[in-house]
């Protein structure tokens, strides 16, 4: 194996380049330059190491000219050296893809094929592709399912919308009923504030009521101190009386006998 084709296996066996340009793709996924992606690039990149490996295991590269494999040492190593430059490396690799199918070495792939190897592959395939096609029915299934899951949602979708209005209207009637109820707050305020009111008049005339008691108890005190002055005054106008009549009937009795005498005196004197 020529010395520049062992240095060109080296480089694309290196893992570390790989993992630059995997990098590379999760930090600029959606950058383009010259209507190449990262990611574009990276596929470009693996198919290289493939027709490279084939060409150099198969001793056809040492076959072409040193001017050819030196260019294409050259490619490699600006690969590696600008993998930091998004942009660079993608029109390195470019570069590179386009040198490698100008130079004839896809046609040596090809004719290098393993068609058993390939054809394993293809069974590889149709199992997987089995397998993503029983996924995708059981997707579909699953999707199916949901449609019918969306109809339900749906339909009670207009349950709850019409649930909705009613209670959107139950809140209007709350709201009406709050306003009466603070309206019946306000007036059942009015009467307690009225009611105290009433109650302190009703107070103050239990007030007036219980010192016109006092008073009438005084009053009942006084006019039985009067009755009993009034009694006393009774029997002394009584005795009064009896000693007026005792003194009128003793004045009649004298007026009668100095009458009785006055005549006699007169009636004598006339017989003389």
């Amino acid at each position: 194996m020529k010395q520049n084709s062992t240095q060109i296996l080296e480089i694309i066996n290196d893992e570390s380049l790989n993992q630059s340009i995997t990098d590379l793709i999760s930090k600029y996924s959606e950058h383009n330059y010259n209507d190449r992606t990262i990611n574009e690039s990276y596929q470009q990149f693996l198919e290289i190491k493939d027709l490279l490996k084939v060409n150099i295991e198969s001793s056809f590269f040492d076959r072409i000219s040193f001017t050819k494999r030196n260019q294409i040492l050259s490619y490699l190593q600006n690969i590696k050296s600008q993998i930091s430059n998004v942009n660079q490396t993608i029109l390195n690799i470019d570069t590179l893809y386009d040198y490698l199918i100008s130079s004839g070495l896809q046609i040596n792939l090809i004719s290098k094929r393993d068609f058993a190897k390939e054809f394993k592959n293809l069974t590889s395939l149709q199992n997987g592709l089995e397998i993503l096609i029983n996924e995708f029915q059981d997707r579909q299934n699953k999707l199916e399912d949901f449609d019918n899951s969306f109809t339900h949602v749906s339909n009670k979708k207009v349950e709850i919308d019409s649930i909705t209005q009613e209670i959107e209207k139950g809140k209007d009637k709350i709201i009406n009923y709050e306003k009466e109820a603070k309206d019946l707050s306000n007036q059942l305020e009015t009467i307690k504030t009225n009611v105290v009111s009433i109650e302190q008049e009703v107070d103050a005339k239990k007030l007036n009521v219980n010192t016109f008691s006092e008073n009438i108890e005084d009053y009942k005190s006084s006019i039985g101190e009067l009755e009993k002055k009034g009694k006393a005054i009774i029997e002394k106008d009584k005795t009064i009386n009896a000693l007026i009549e005792q003194a009128e009937k003793a004045l009649n009795l004298k007026s009668a006998e100095g009458i009785s005498a006055a005549f006699s005196s007169q009636y004598g004197k006339k017989e003389i």
